[in-house]
């Protein structure tokens, strides 16, 4: 089984693409997550996060903002390729299926 369930902060603004697929318009959502690791406080991973459920593209395009901190569960793909200078690159990204928020709601009144 493949599942991962991540709790971080977005480290920018999500990026919405849009693309044709079999004569259709799609979009798809991306964005980076840092994570923190728990046994030291020193380190933090990044995950580059990628969803095309519909549902979840309009809920980041509307919602999501750099620095929120939220819940991602999804499975991870790994692949790699070689880049122009001949070198292999591996590659990992979360492919995103639910996603929430972590924080609690904001209270408008504070600063």
């Amino acid at each position: 089984m493949n599942k991962v369930i991540f709790m971080g902060r977005l480290t920018d603004d999500p990026e919405i693409k849009t693309f044709e697929r079999n004569g259709e318009t799609k979009k798809c959502a991306q964005y980076c997550l840092a994570v923190p690791r728990d046994y030291t406080k020193d380190k933090t991973d990044f995950f580059r996060c990628v969803t095309f459920q519909p549902r979840n593209v309009a809920f980041v395009q509307k919602y999501f903002k750099k620095g929120q901190r939220v819940l991602v569960e999804g499975q991870m793909l790994t692949d790699s390729y070689t880049n122009a200078e001949g070198q292999k690159i591996n590659t990992c990204e979360v492919m995103v299926q639910r996603q929430e928020f972590a924080d609690g709601k904001k209270d408008e009144d504070s600063d």
